[in-house]
């Protein structure tokens, strides 16, 4: 199959933050933490060794495989505003 690059948008100030009673972090500090990871994992992937470090069960390690080297664009914006909007719409217009 073809690689297609992947984008990913993070915005690092919340609109609508949540704090659960009891809970270390909010709701938007695990989504930037996922924000994060994600290209790192498309860019190295999961090797059946690196599974097994991890004590995945025999039985979930061909589901979890995954290759790298797949390209991706993080874009991380202060704030989801008008403005900010405004200028992804001008990188993606520019991008075709």
């Amino acid at each position: 199959g073809r690689v297609i690059p992947c984008d990913f948008i993070g915005v690092m100030k919340s609109q609508q933050p949540v704090y659960l009673r009891g809970e270390v972090v909010n709701n938007h500090d695990e989504l930037m933490s996922n924000f994060f990871a994600q290209p790192d994992a498309l860019a190295y992937g999961k090797t059946p060794e690196q599974l097994k470090k991890e004590n995945v069960s025999e039985h979930l390690i061909p589901h979890k495989i995954f290759t790298g080297n797949r390209p991706s664009l993080s874009i991380l914006l202060p704030t989801l505003d008008a403005y900010r909007i405004g200028q992804l719409l001008a990188i993606y217009e520019h991008r075709v």
